[in-house]
């Protein structure tokens, strides 16, 4: 890697260091956290080098210690700002890739109170202002489609007894969204959309055939497509949505943990129309892998929310304009190129977003990046997974 990947880094961190020396807390936040967009550059957006996950690990030229110092004057300028929880979030980030840092470890033990707040034993409870949020009943119908995108994968190891031909997979992921955000769910438009293997098959003729019955007892639009790959069944499928919000999952999710009114997200995205898309979290709600940058929607009302720097194509609730209109078209245009810019190659939709989301971060600081793509977390910072992955 050349000198000049590492400069922005070493630059914005310094920008952060002469702000926070001059007390001016929240100018040393903004150039932090564009220092902390760099680690993209040097860790690439695939490999598992990120806080919680690097395992040892060492990145040419550029050591976890070194992000960690990064995360931990975050932490400082935080706290400073009196804006605890984010600064325990960005402290645990810099002890999670420096453990045997002792100036860390004291951090944490004097702030020990905000410990709790966001530690796997105790997690605060999600936040919520009940159905006063909406007022008068919604028409959720109206408001959300459910679209579930599926293919006809290898047979899987531990859940090997949900693999196709049998339409287990999709059974499974959907009872589980029924049983966690309930039966309104049932009466909003669903859209079931599979992209088959072209090359024919017994195996592949049989699951087309269990798809078949599922859409029709579970009352799923189905769509098929023939292996065209997730980003053109979303460029066909979404203009087919009427609905202001999409509820989008592939095929192999399951979901748990307490109950989740999506009334109340709906009307929270109505409310705040900055807000654009809800992601539920595979992982506990720390900052770790992708999600580099996490810090607490404070003013929102209704579920507690946690603004990220990702962006992915794990289960969510995205705004179906802001997917149709910007998301998707960005998508295609960089398909045409193909971009080591941040590590890997520029396909499909999740690492084309993450790249665009990162890229303005970097160059403009995380709360201007974060007004214009509205990317949140569901719950609290501490809070459990949501999700378990199926395909493993």
């Amino acid at each position: 890697m050349s000198s000049d990947a590492l400069n922005p880094i070493f630059e914005y961190a310094g920008n952060g260091q002469r702000h926070e020396k001059k007390g001016d807390w929240k100018k040393a936040v903004h150039w932090y956290q564009r220092a902390l967009a760099c680690l993209p550059n040097l860790y690439g957006t695939y490999k598992e080098l990120w806080p919680g996950q690097h395992a040892g690990a060492t990145p040419v030229s550029f050591a976890p210690r070194h992000a960690a110092g990064i995360y931990a004057a975050l932490g400082r300028c935080l706290n400073a700002l009196e804006r605890r929880t984010d600064s325990f979030l960005a402290v645990r980030a810099a002890h999670c890739l420096d453990p045997g840092n002792i100036s860390i470890q004291r951090f944490m033990h004097a702030h020990s109170n905000a410990a709790n707040t966001t530690g796997s034993e105790s997690p605060a409870p999600e936040r919520v202002d009940g159905p006063g949020l909406i007022g008068t009943p919604m028409d959720l119908a109206k408001s959300l489609t459910l679209v579930m995108v599926t293919h006809c994968t290898d047979r899987l190891k531990k859940f090997q007894a949900l693999a196709p031909p049998s339409s287990g997979l999709v059974t499974a992921t959907y009872g589980s969204i029924v049983n966690v955000f309930g039966e309104d769910i049932c009466a909003c438009p669903k859209i079931l959309c599979y992209d088959h293997n072209p090359v024919p098959s017994v195996r592949n003729t049989r699951y087309a055939g269990a798809l078949e019955r599922f859409a029709r007892e579970q009352g799923f639009e189905l769509h098929t497509f023939p292996g065209i790959g997730l980003f053109n069944v979303l460029v066909r499928t979404v203009p087919l949505i009427t609905t202001p919000y999409t509820f989008f999952v592939e095929h192999d999710w399951l979901f748990r943990g307490d109950a989740i009114r999506l009334d109340i997200l709906v009307e929270m995205m109505n409310q705040n129309l900055n807000l654009h898309s809800v992601r539920f979290n595979k992982r506990q709600n720390h900052i770790d892998g992708h999600d580099f940058i996490m810090q607490v929607e404070a003013s929102q009302k209704g579920y507690a929310l946690l603004h990220t720097s990702s962006y992915s194509n794990n289960p969510s609730i995205i705004r179906t304009e802001k997917l149709r209109n910007e998301w998707l078209p960005s998508c295609g245009r960089a398909l045409q190129l193909v971009s080591g810019k941040l590590g890997g190659s520029a396909f499909g939709i999740e690492e084309i977003l993450f790249k665009s989301h990162v890229e303005d971060i970097r160059t403009k600081g995380f709360i201007q990046a974060h007004a214009a793509w509205g990317a949140c977390v569901f719950g609290s910072a501490g809070a459990p997974p949501r999700l378990v992955h199926l395909g493993e």
